[in-house]
């Protein structure tokens, strides 16, 4: 199973989630590590049955559907028509912890191990 957290687009978060993309990858690594023990992140999903993270990312990105209906994605907020029902794609900052413990950000290419002194949510 996978976890993926999404950075919160509010108060401390939305510094991080318009540099994300620019900052190189110990850069981004370190904000994220910092943002996700101060609690700027949220978990958004649960994805049964997938350890690999490509998959991870890919089952949280809308391509056909919106990405909280793929089969394998347990959604870890209620879904429906309003705005906080619905959810954006996997994105440059966010983070994904595996089975064994591992965290893991999403980075413009593939991912980079995330050390964690803390549960972000």
């Amino acid at each position: 199973m996978l976890t993926v957290y999404h950075l919160k687009r509010d108060g401390q978060g939305a510094d991080l989630a318009r540099e994300a993309p620019f900052l190189v990858v110990d850069e981004l690594v370190n904000a994220v590590a910092i943002h996700f023990v101060a609690g700027c992140y949220r978990p958004v999903a649960d994805i049964l049955g997938v350890k690999d993270l490509e998959d991870g990312w890919r089952l949280t990105n809308t391509i056909e559907r919106p990405w909280w209906q793929n089969a394998e994605v347990t959604p870890r907020f209620k879904p429906g028509p309003e705005v906080g029902g619905r959810c954006r794609s996997s994105m440059v900052g966010d983070v994904i912890l595996n089975d064994d413990g591992e965290w893991f950000v999403v980075c413009g290419v593939g991912f980079r191990p995330m050390p964690v002194m803390g549960s972000g949510s």
